[in-house]
């Protein structure tokens, strides 16, 4: 494993600034949608954005790095390839992955409605939830977090192999849109 690590570092060290800028850009375009995806009204459009140009932006960074494997010029312009080439099949394996993924966390969220709606509903004081306080939430929360900590974490691990698996991409795939969906 250290072997190819050590051959993995060398293959991109020669286009390290190139390779480290554009992964900069990619982090800045994306973190700059998720921070503006913050603000009421117009944060629904920046979400929106994000995640229509979230699967093209991935698979041009990725690609990127598969053309320095294969000893191919680049460009910063190479990031923005998934939406020349294959702009559906990324934004669909992003769409599925997501779903996916909403799928899967649905029994941590029934478990937390199930465990804590009937301790909000038998509250004495309903009007203590606004005040915030650690104490009115540790009593609401009570034993409830260890079920739903273990929910989550179960119904995160196909979440985690299903994310790996849809962006691996090595140097043998040809296209993008094939190598999303390996």
């Amino acid at each position: 494993m250290l072997f190819r690590s050590a051959k993995g570092w060398r293959l991109y060290q020669a286009d390290f600034g190139l390779l480290f800028g554009t992964t900069l850009l990619f982090l800045l375009i994306t973190g700059s949608l998720s921070m503006l995806g913050q603000i009421p009204i117009a944060g629904m459009l920046a979400s929106l954005a994000q995640f229509a140009i979230g699967g093209p932006l991935s698979g041009g960074l990725l690609y990127m790095f598969v053309r320095r494997s294969r000893g191919q010029p680049m460009q910063v312009g190479n990031l923005f390839d998934g939406f020349r080439t294959s702009f559906l099949q990324l934004f669909l394996t992003q769409f599925v992955t997501s779903l996916f993924a909403v799928l899967c966390m649905l029994p941590a969220i029934v478990v937390c409605v199930a465990l804590i709606v009937p301790r909000l509903l038998r509250m004495s004081d309903p009007g203590a939830l606004r005040s915030n306080s650690i104490e009115v939430w540790a009593e609401i929360l009570g034993e409830s977090v260890l079920p739903i900590a273990l929910t989550a974490l179960v119904c995160a691990v196909p979440v985690m192999v299903l994310d790996r698996k849809s962006t691996r991409l090595n140097s043998s795939h040809l296209v993008i849109s094939y190598a999303v969906f390996c």
